[in-house]
C-alpha cells in the first residue's frame, strides 16, 4: 500500500484489502488505518515536520519500522520512501504479541520459568551457531568461497538444499547451490526474478514473503540443485529470505525442504499450545506479508 505525504492512499493490492477492508485509492489513512500507522506515516513522510532519517553508514534508521494492532493481530510495518514524500508500507504479521491479551490463560505466569528456559536454550543455540559461522567465514575474504560456505551451512543446518542468489546486472545473476551432502555448484544464470514469488523483493532487501504463499510447483529448475532427490516434484516447502547488507541489498537465500520434512515457519513463533493467541481466529496472512506485490523504487 502506497500513500502520499499527506496520507492519501495512491495504490494498494488485494492483500492490503484483506488486512484493511476499507482501503481504496483516494481515501486517507486516517479513515482506513489504525492511529499508530497513520501517525507513523505522517512522521516518516514529512507530513508531521519530520523526515525519514538514515545512519551515517547508509542503513535505514530503525524509526522506519512502526508497530501496533490491526484487528486481532500485532503487526510490524516497514516504510519504504518514494518520490515527493510518498511511502510504501510493507506489513509483517507477528505471531507473538508485544503484550499478553486479557483472554490469555490464567496459568500463563506459572509457565514463565519453563518459557524462560526454552528462550535461554534458543538464545544459546543461536549464539553457538553464529560463532561457528563467524569462524567459517573469517577464514577467507574471497566472495565466492564465502558464498559457497553460506550455501553449505544453510543446506546443512536449515534445509535439504540451499541456493544463494547474488545481486546481478538485471539479466544475469551469480547463483550458488548445493544439497546437504552434494557438491557446491557456482555459475552465472540468466533468470527472471519474477519466476519465483518473493525473489524480486528479496533481491531488493525487502521483507521475506511467507513460505505459505509460494507454490512449490513454481520453483524454476535453476533453483533446484543436482542431487535434490525427486526434483521439483518432491519439494515440500520453500523459503526465500533476503541476505543482510550494509544499507544495500546483497542477494537472497532460497531454502528447499523435502515433502517429508516440516514446513518453514516464521522465526521464533511459538507453538499454538503455548501461544497466548491460541484462541484467536486463524491468521490469513501468516509470516511476512507484503502489502504491495510490486517492489517500490527507493
Amino acid at each position: 500500500m502506497t500513500a502520499d505525504a499527506s496520507g492519501i492512499v495512491l495504490s494498494h493490492n488485494t492483500q492490503a484489502a484483506v488486512l484493511l477492508p476499507r482501503v481504496a485509492a483516494g481515501v486517507t489513512l486516517g479513515e482506513i488505518a489504525p492511529t499508530w500507522l497513520t501517525e507513523a506515516h505522517l512522521r516518516l513522510s514529512g507530513g508531521a515536520g519530520e523526515e525519514l532519517s538514515a545512519r551515517a553508514d547508509g542503513a535505514r534508521d530503525p524509526s522506519a519500522w512502526a508497530e501496533g494492532r490491526i484487528g486481532a493481530y500485532w503487526v510490524k510495518a516497514l516504510a519504504v520512501p518514494g518520490a515527493d514524500g510518498a511511502v510504501t508500507w510493507w506489513l509483517v504479521v507477528e505471531s507473538t504479541p508485544a503484550s499478553t491479551p486479557a483472554s490469555a490463560p490464567a496459568n500463563t505466569t506459572a509457565s514463565a520459568p519453563a518459557s524462560a528456559a526454552r528462550e535461554l536454550a534458543h538464545e544459546r543455540a543461536g549464539a553457538g551457531l553464529l560463532q561457528e559461522l563467524s569462524s567459517d567465514l573469517l577464514t577467507s575474504l574471497d566472495i565466492d568461497r564465502c558464498t559457497a560456505m553460506t550455501a553449505r551451512r544453510a543446506a546443512r543446518d536449515l534445509a535439504d538444499a540451499a541456493v544463494v542468489v547474488g545481486t546481478g546486472d538485471g539479466r544475469t545473476f551469480p547463483v550458488t547451490r548445493c544439497t546437504t551432502d552434494g557438491p557446491v555448484v557456482q555459475e552465472r544464470v540468466a533468470l527472471d526474478p519474477g519466476q519465483l514469488p518473493g525473489l524480486a523483493e528479496a533481491l531488493q532487501g525487502l521483507p521475506a514473503v511467507s513460505s505459505r504463499w509460494i507454490d512449490t510447483r513454481e520453483v524454476p529448475s535453476w533453483a533446484v540443485p543436482e542431487g535434490f532427490t525427486g526434483g521439483v516434484a518432491d519439494i515440500g516447502s520453500v523459503a526465500v529470505v533476503p541476505l543482510p547488507g550494509h544499507g544495500v541489498p546483497t542477494g537472497c537465500l532460497i531454502l528447499l525442504r523435502h515433502r517429508r520434512q516440516t514446513e518453514f515457519t516464521p522465526p521464533r513463533s511459538p507453538s499454538p499450545s503455548s501461544s497466548p493467541h491460541a484462541r484467536a481466529p486463524p491468521c490469513p496472512w501468516p509470516g511476512a506479508t507484503p502489502v504491495r506485490r510490486t517492489a517500490p523504487t527507493c
